[in-house]
């Protein structure tokens, strides 16, 4: 592989893992909301 090849192929593959991070944070977050809804719901029946 020559060097400039090299880097985009690097920054290609730290995009895809920095996309890939982020959505699996959002999920993350998604589903912490969702459990403190539903531990709430159940606190106030």
């Amino acid at each position: 592989m020559t060097g400039p090849a090299n880097k985009h192929y690097i920054k290609e593959i730290f995009i895809r893992f920095f996309y890939f991070f982020q959505t699996l944070l959002k999920n993350k977050m998604v589903s912490a909301k969702k459990a403190l809804k539903s531990t709430l719901l159940k606190t106030k029946k």
